[in-house]
C-alpha cells in the first residue's frame, strides 16, 4: 500500500486556518472548511482503495456508491453535504451580502462533527484491514453514554442544537453496531419502545437532515426560513429523500411532527398560505 500523509494533521491545519479567517475573511473561512472536509473524503478513499485518486473527483461522484458513499452513515453524509454547501456559498457572490460569522461557526461546527466521526470513532466507520483498537471502542462507548444523556434534555424541551447533531451522528451507528450496554440506554430515550431499530434509525436521520436544511436556509435564532426553500435544500443535501417515506404526505406535516425541535408560523401572501420554520432556541441556561 502506498504511503499516505498524516490525515488528521492536514484536516486540523485546514480547520485551524478556517477559524483564523473567521471575521477577517468569512468567504475564505468557508472554503477552508470545505477543503478540510475534502481531505477527510480523500482519507476514506485511500483507506478503502489503498491508493490516492488518480485525478480530482467531484463531490457528487465521491459521495456516490462508486466512491465512498456506500460506507458512510446517512447522517454523516448530511454533514459532508452541509460543509460542501457552505463552501459553495463562500465561493460565489451572494445577493444577500458576504457570509457572516454565524454561518462560518455553523460550518465549523459541522466540520467538527465530521472530524469527530472520522478520527475519534473511526474504528466503527469502515472495515479496517488491521484489528480495531480496543481503546477506541471504549472511547466510542463513552461518547454514546454522554450523548444519550444529552438526548434526555432534548425530549424534555431543554436541548442544545449541537447536542442533537452530535447525538444523531453517534446513534445512527449505535443502532446498527449495538455496542455493549447501548441498547438499554437507547430504550430510555426512544418515546415508542415498540419501534424497531430501523424505524428509530430512520427517524433520527430525518431529524438531522431537517435541522441541517433549516440551518442552511437561515432558520435559526430570530430568523425564519421559507419552507419551500428548506425543501429545496433538503433535496440538495439528500437527493434520495422523499417525504412520503416518512409516513407524511407533505413536508409541513413532517415538521409538525417534530414540534419539540422546530417552530412554525404561517403568513398569507397573495391569498396563499406560506409556511415558515426555524429551529427552536435552546432553553439551557
Amino acid at each position: 500500500m502506498a504511503a499516505h500523509p498524516d490525515w488528521y494533521k492536514l484536516v486540523q491545519e485546514l480547520r485551524k486556518s478556517a477559524e483564523n479567517f473567521l471575521s477577517v475573511d468569512n468567504s475564505a473561512a468557508l472554503l477552508k472548511c470545505r477543503k478540510s472536509m475534502e481531505v477527510i473524503q480523500i482519507s476514506l478513499f485511500f483507506e478503502m482503495n489503498g491508493e490516492m485518486p488518480s485525478s480530482f473527483i467531484p463531490f457528487e461522484k465521491m459521495m456516490s456508491k462508486k466512491g465512498i458513499g456506500d460506507k458512510i452513515p446517512k447522517s454523516v453524509k448530511i454533514d459532508f453535504s452541509t460543509v460542501n454547501e457552505w463552501g459553495n456559498y463562500g465561493c460565489h457572490w451572494q445577493v444577500d451580502g458576504e457570509p457572516h460569522d454565524k454561518q462560518v461557526k455553523n460550518a465549523l461546527s459541522t466540520l467538527d462533527s465530521l472530524i469527530s466521526w472520522r478520527f475519534e470513532e473511526e474504528s466503527t466507520n469502515l472495515p479496517s484491514k488491521t484489528p480495531a483498537n480496543s481503546s477506541k471502542s471504549t472511547k466510542q462507548n463513552i461518547i454514546t453514554i454522554t450523548n444519550v444523556g444529552n438526548m434526555k434534555k432534548i425530549f424534555n424541551k431543554k436541548y442544545n442544537v449541537n447536542d442533537l447533531f452530535n447525538y444523531i451522528s453517534v446513534i445512527d451507528k449505535n443502532l446498527k453496531t449495538k455496542p455493549k450496554g447501548s441498547k438499554k440506554l437507547a430504550s430510555k430515550v426512544v418515546s415508542n419502545p415498540k419501534n424497531n431499530q430501523g424505524v428509530q434509525n430512520r427517524d433520527y436521520g430525518t431529524i438531522h437532515l431537517l435541522m441541517r436544511a433549516v440551518e442552511l436556509s437561515g432558520g435559526k435564532g430570530n430568523n425564519w426560513a421559507n419552507l419551500s426553500e428548506v425543501g429545496l435544500k433538503i433535496k440538495s443535501l439528500d437527493p434520495d429523500f422523499k417525504v412520503k417515506n416518512t409516513g407524511h404526505s407533505r413536508l409541513e406535516l413532517l415538521f409538525r411532527k417534530h414540534k419539540q425541535i422546530f417552530d412554525m408560523k404561517f403568513k398569507n401572501i397573495n391569498d396563499k398560505k406560506v409556511v415558515f420554520v426555524k429551529i427552536k432556541e435552546s432553553t439551557d441556561s
